[in-house]
């Protein structure tokens, strides 16, 4: 069983790394992409795999006849749903350059390999400056989770000294109850 499933996991991975409705393969291709993988399938196996794929809820569509063709036909998201988002993380100046680059490349393995340039893209003319905090993303969720569980949170302001270095505003932390975050003028 283990060389089955070992098997079936490999054709998931060609299909979800090398296919999409505009780059199938055929059988030939994915046989060789298997090969490179390490498995070695008969096409009768793959089309087996493939038949028990559909029945996990995987959707391997293909063309019929001698030159049939494969791709993986569902995706968490469209590629046109994830260039909304990785243009939203691009304009907004909250999110530092670092984390954004991170987070696209992790959207990237959301597409075939094909479509992962589709990604590489930047949003002109709407951020001038972008936050060099790199704990951003932690501060946010430490403020969301203070708003679900109801709990105060304190932080203290800071301040740029005549020397360009940041300084807390005053020695006393501030204490606060949030109760909701707000996303407005991209802060």
């Amino acid at each position: 069983m283990a060389g089955k499933t070992g098997n079936i996991l490999a054709l998931y991975d060609v299909l979800y790394r090398c296919t999409d409705e505009d780059h199938p393969l055929t059988m030939r291709e994915i046989q060789d992409e298997m090969v490179e993988m390490g498995y070695n399938c008969s096409e009768d196996t793959i089309l087996r795999h493939m038949s028990l794929l559909r029945e996990w809820h995987v959707e391997v569509e293909g063309s019929m006849g001698r030159n049939a063709k494969y791709y993986l036909g569902n995706r968490l998201l469209k590629k046109e749903e994830l260039k909304l988002i990785v243009d939203a993380i691009n304009a907004s100046n909250f999110i530092g350059k670092e984390i954004a680059d991170e987070m696209v490349q992790k959207l990237k393995k959301l597409l075939s390999e094909n479509q992962c340039d589709y990604l590489d893209r930047n949003v002109l003319g709407m951020v001038n400056n972008k936050t060099e905090n790199q704990k951003i993303l932690d501060n946010v969720d430490k403020i969301q989770e203070a708003c679900d569980k109801k709990v105060p949170i304190s932080f203290t302001y800071m301040k740029w000294n005549k020397d360009l270095e940041l300084v807390p505003k005053s020695d006393k932390a501030e204490i606060v109850n949030p109760w909701s975050l707000i996303w407005a003028d991209d802060r």
